[in-house]
């Protein structure tokens, strides 16, 4: 990932933080990547991005509040990612980029 990525990915990520949410291209995360689609090595490269992102805020209190991604599946041409305090997901649109990262 080119460094003008990395920084265009963070920005996403701190829009998260400040407004809850936001929307990114999922053509431009695989091109960011240099992958043929969203891999497990794409969404832990976000879920660490995320925690650096959450221990640089210095009012967030709770590092524990998961980051959710809906979206990801091929049929979809965006990814929203989503925060915020009491946000469940039953797994069928919203998913922990944490599970993602796992799969």
């Amino acid at each position: 990932m080119l460094p003008r990525h990395s920084n265009e990915l963070l920005k996403h990520l701190e829009d998260v933080v400040e407004y809850g949410c936001t929307t990114i291209s999922k053509a431009k995360l695989i091109y960011w990547y240099g992958q043929q689609r969203l891999t497990v090595g794409i969404w832990r490269d976000i879920q660490s991005k995320w925690v650096e992102i959450l221990e640089s805020v210095p009012v967030q209190e709770d590092l524990g509040i998961p980051l959710f991604a809906g979206g990801g599946d091929p049929s979809q041409s965006t990814v929203t990612l989503v925060w915020g305090e009491g946000l469940t997901s039953d797994g069928k649109w919203l998913k922990p980029i944490s599970e993602l990262a796992r799969s």
